[in-house]
């Protein structure tokens, strides 16, 4: 197969070579399989007085290979933390709370061993119907606290040959009985101004449970994730834009909370709506 590679420097060519010449080699612009593996590509760009030699390489994954898991976490210190010290903030709310939920509305938990993390709000209107409302929590990278809002963020897991965001979430039967599926956002470390708003590119999908149980999720980035938000820029790849800029934050939502389906009957209702994480979240 053809290969190339672009560079912001004019009259410097950049050339390719295998470090791996047992899976694959390099002639000129083109690769050469050998076996399935692991190839990795080598693109150097020769330095001068001014620039200094450039390398950059890409795994690429042949027959049966698979890339390397990364960690995004693997488990949660509390409520508000992962076991990588990246920041967990939460949000919910509906026209019925004001747009934010009471402290007796929503609330969150970790298990004593920080393997699973709960986030609920339970809407408590005497007549749901209708209402407009949203819930969910926003899990930041490694080490992050939140997103540069002045410049890219550098912090987060960049994307070599992994193929899919991985993960395990359950829901609770009232909603998962409404039919309301979940939001999955990718941010990434790309930022521009949209107008007078700090802003970052998104990749967006959307998952329909076909259970409320705990499930693992493999959720390919080339086909179930598209740029949904691009702050005003043109021009972009998704391939490109997860290799060129980290992932610094995942945002799990509700494409709608639960309104219809009371856990308590209609003396007081409640409509409740939860997402459990179980284990790592990882990109592989």
């Amino acid at each position: 197969m053809a290969i190339s590679a672009t560079s912001s420097v004019a009259g410097h060519p950049v050339t390719f070579s295998s470090s791996t010449p047992n899976v694959c080699t390099v002639s000129g612009n083109s690769v050469s399989k050998l076996a399935n593996g692991m190839c990795t590509i080598v693109a150097t760009q020769a330095g001068d007085a001014t620039y200094a030699t450039t390398t950059m390489t890409r795994n690429i994954p042949i027959g049966t290979a698979v890339a390397d898991p990364l960690t995004f976490l693997s488990g949660y210190q509390n409520i508000d933390n992962t076991k990588e010290q990246g920041a967990v903030q939460r949000y919910a709310g509906s026209t019925a709370d004001n747009w934010w939920c009471a402290t007796d509305w929503c609330g969150g938990s970790v298990t004593p061993d920080g393997s699973s993390f709960s986030w609920y709000y339970n809407m408590q209107p005497a007549d749901p119907n209708g209402l407009g409302g949203y819930m969910g929590f926003k899990l930041l990278a490694p080490t992050l606290r939140d997103l540069v809002k002045t410049a890219n963020t550098q912090v987060g897991l960049r994307i070599d040959a992994q193929a899919a965001l991985k993960f395990n979430l359950a829901m609770n039967q009232e909603w998962f009985s409404t039919g309301n599926g979940i939001n999955v956002d990718l941010y990434l470390g790309h930022f521009a101004m949209k107008g007078t708003d700090a802003c970052n590119v998104k990749l967006h999908a959307f998952i329909k449970p076909t259970t409320a149980a705990a499930t693992d999720y493999s959720l390919g980035l080339k086909d179930k994730f598209t740029i949904s938000e691009t702050c005003g820029l043109t021009g972009l790849d998704l391939w490109t834009e997860l290799q060129d800029y980290p992932i610094s934050q995942i945002e799990i939502s509700a494409g709608g909370p639960n309104t219809t389906v009371s856990s308590t009957g209609n003396a007081k209702p409640t409509f409740p709506t939860k997402i459990t994480m179980t284990g790592p979240v990882i990109f592989q």
